[in-house]
């Protein structure tokens, strides 16, 4: 086996052992009665981020479309990144429905609690990027979507007293911003190609009781058309999204690039719910992987500013090639500790201002 070929099977490999260290699989007619837990969510929402780490690594160095040299090895990664988002906006809507409807006067502090980390970690992740390299950051496109969807998911749920009409009300708010983003503003894919999927975990959240007894009653059935579906999916969303990018005018059409997300969110929404289902019977006990999942905003947030620095396929010319790291493994190992490591700075001085907040909070009731 030749060296590139050994790392590209290699960090697939790594990531998946590392996910599930330490796991628990449940035999025949138990299963995990977690699945669905914060610690659950968080585990699997630290996979995703390390596998958007890859994806963004992927087209730093082996994506077809790169006109100068590409190194090869991380060619499993270059299609995933849609799915791993995906798993971000579901997580989200399922986590909102569930707070609101387990913690009274949840939305009373919805913006502090969900739009100050959001304002914060952008502003400062776009201070780091300007400073080093004097460009604004070109990967904060989540944050917009993320924060539309809030903003429909608060409007529904604060002033609808009807849960069926508050979840159609948010639908509508993200079928808006997937309207303007393509056909008013014209922005590329993957600005909204799985936005959609925060709705979906607004439903499952809602009748997730029953979906779980259905899951575990046909559990073996469900997996396979699951995997069967997404298979087919993401066969059909990869060829569609290559096709997208044959000409100018396919790649500029907003019928098309419509079509195409649509795909890739039916895509990305069959994964989600493949992991939730196979969740079940796998339970992820790696407590690295939670304390990752506890910290995704702020590394995803950061994590492309290295894989630029560091590669020659970089947003910023000015700084091509004098921190270039050609080997894969090196360069991967590079991103991911300088990442973490000023990812846990934000985090700790985020933690210090919320902190001296409710400080104050406390001395001024009493």
């Amino acid at each position: 086996m030749t060296y590139i070929k050994f790392i590209t099977y290699l960090f697939p490999v790594l990531l998946i052992g590392f996910t599930f260290a330490k796991a628990k699989v449940y035999g025949v007619r138990t299963f995990n009665e977690n699945a669905y837990s914060l610690t659950q969510s968080k585990a699997i929402q630290g996979f995703a981020a390390l596998a958007i780490m890859f994806h963004h690594l992927a087209q730093h160095t082996c994506a077809p479309w790169l006109s100068y040299p590409r190194v090869k090895g991380l060619e499993p990664f270059l299609n995933i990144g849609y799915l791993m988002v995906g798993i971000f906006f579901f997580a989200s809507g399922f986590g909102l429905y569930k707070s609101v409807k387990s913690k009274d006067g949840y939305l009373k502090n919805f913006f502090k609690k969900r739009f100050l980390p959001l304002i914060y970690f952008y502003l400062v992740t776009n201070i780091i990027v300007f400073l080093v390299t004097k460009h604004l950051s070109t990967y904060t496109w989540f944050v917009y979507a993320i924060a539309i969807s809030y903003i429909g998911f608060f409007l529904a749920f604060r002033f609808i007293k009807n849960d069926h009409i508050a979840i159609i009300f948010t639908a509508i708010v993200s079928i808006a911003y997937v309207y303007v983003v393509d056909f008013i503003i014209g922005f590329e894919t993957f600005w909204f190609n799985s936005s959609l999927v925060f709705v979906i975990g607004i439903i499952f959240a809602k009748y997730e009781k029953t979906l779980m007894e259905l899951f575990k009653k046909y559990y073996w059935v469900v997996l396979i058309l699951l995997v069967v579906a997404f298979v087919f999916a993401f066969r059909k969303a990869i060829k569609m999204n290559d096709y997208l990018g044959t000409s100018e005018a396919t790649y500029n059409n907003p019928v098309l690039k419509l079509k195409t997300a649509l795909m890739q969110s039916l895509t990305a929404l069959l994964f989600s719910l493949a992991i939730i289902v196979l969740n079940l019977k796998v339970e992820l006990r790696n407590g690295l992987l939670g304390k990752m999942g506890g910290m995704t905003l702020g590394f995803y947030l950061i994590h492309p500013l290295f894989c630029d620095l560091f590669c020659w396929a970089t947003f910023f010319p000015k700084y091509r090639r004098i921190l270039y790291i050609k080997n894969i493994p090196l360069y991967v190992v590079s991103v991911f500790i300088t990442s973490m490591l000023v990812t846990i700075i934000l985090y700790k001085v985020y933690d210090l201002i919320t902190k001296k907040e409710k400080s104050h909070g406390n001395k001024d009731s009493q």
